[in-house]
């Protein structure tokens, strides 16, 4: 009977595994060439359980499976290893199918361009406490991974700082801490990590020595920067920066500055004076890492739509000064007593900054706008010379 009984028990606690547990099945690609991918090893990380593989699939090539994953609420991590290029991918679900690409690797640093720059500053009783939101992007062409000793992922660094800076990669709640290197460049700085191709996000924090009186923060890029932003807190602290101008900060409880996107090489400086002492934070936060990190970033077509308008209207107005300079006769207007052409334009700029039209298309409205007015302006002034014409040669006779 107790035979019967541990017998039946035993079958379960085996159904109940079985059931408990499942195949996760996937695929190998590689990104470079459009094959099957290989990689030395892939590996099944639980992140609640540290680092440690769960299981591991050795020299994969192609399609492969890892058997007996357990089904929990846990953070799970597929972690590929090829060589010196190891990347991590987070698994949704272990009961559907994984694609994984690996990708020829390069040293030549080619196609790297940075998406978003934005520095963050915050203000305590004794430094100016500095985030620098990175976001790389290799566009390389075909797309390779650039290996981590050719220091893809370098920044200008040219600020004496408290403390040695502090680097992470990667966003949501797992990001890698990496020590900041130097590079064989004069003020630049770098985490050796591998660049895959896409993007990949990077946070560097320290702290500067802060002069209420003016403290100045400069950097040149090492690579061209499409968005780029300052956000400093408290807001009452003084801010002078070139080629920035005021916009809506993402962040609570800071003043926001946008610029246009930069070249590679390109110089800039921000002016910090005065503002209250912000309370001591965490330490090791920076600026507000945590913070950063979940801040929502639109899609955009350059650093900030409102320095594109601005640049628009102000385009339009000089376009309307020169025009009304040179020539001097009233221009008509419609029933409102506006300029119809220059609210037609004005209204194209509003299309494209809202993303209803593209570039290409924005363009060739605009010089058909400008092309009928300078026509129409030269149909006047041919008249009215006819006009002179015929009243000399009335006065003549």
């Amino acid at each position: 009977m107790n035979a019967r009984i541990a017998l039946s028990l035993g079958l379960v606690l085996l159904a109940g595994t079985a059931a408990d547990a499942a195949t996760l099945r996937g695929e190998l690609l590689n990104g470079t060439t459009g094959g099957p991918g290989v990689a030395d090893r892939i590996e099944l990380i639980d992140v609640a359980q540290g680092m440690e593989p769960l299981a591991t699939v050795e020299d994969v090539s192609g399609a492969f499976e890892i058997a007996d994953v357990p089904e929990s609420e846990a953070h799970l991590l597929l972690r590929v290893v090829r060589g010196d290029v190891t990347f991590s991918q987070s698994l949704e679900a272990i009961d559907q199918p994984v694609q994984l690409e690996v990708y020829e690797v390069t040293r030549d640093l080619v196609g790297v361009d940075m998406a978003r720059h934005h520095v963050i500053f915050r203000r305590d009783a004794e430094h100016m406490l500095v985030t620098e939101l990175f976001e790389f992007e290799n566009a390389s062409d075909p797309p390779m991974t650039i290996v981590a000793d050719a220091l893809p992922m370098r920044f200008g660094f040219e600020n004496p700082t408290h403390g040695a800076p502090q680097a992470s990669v990667g966003s949501g709640e797992f990001p890698i801490t990496l020590p900041v290197v130097e590079t064989d460049a004069a003020n630049v700085r770098a985490v050796e990590r591998a660049l895959r191709p896409g993007t990949t996000r990077m946070f560097v924090s320290y702290a500067i020595e802060y002069d209420p009186n003016g403290t100045d923060w400069v950097n040149t890029n090492v690579y061209g920067a499409r968005d780029r932003r300052v956000l400093v807190a408290p807001p009452d602290v003084q801010v002078m920066v070139e080629s920035m101008i005021p916009s809506e900060s993402p962040m609570e409880g800071f003043a926001a500055y946008s610029g246009l996107p930069v070249e590679a090489g390109t110089e800039w400086s921000v002016r910090l004076a005065g503002g209250t002492a912000m309370a001591q934070g965490d330490p090791h936060d920076h600026g507000g890492t945590q913070q950063v990190a979940r801040v929502e970033v639109r899609p955009h077509r350059f650093a900030d739509q409102r320095i594109i308008l601005m640049v628009l209207v102000g385009a339009l107005l000089l376009f309307g000064l020169l025009f009304g300079a040179s020539r001097r006769p009233t221009v008509a207007t419609g029933g409102g007593g506006i300029d119809s052409k220059r609210l037609a334009l004005s209204r194209l700029a509003d299309r494209y900054v809202s993303g209803e039209l593209t570039r290409e298309q924005f363009e060739a409205e605009r010089d058909r706008l400008l092309d009928s007015r300078n026509q129409k302006a030269s149909h006047n002034g041919q008249a009215k010379d006819a006009v002179r014409r015929a009243s000399t040669t009335a006065h003549s006779n």
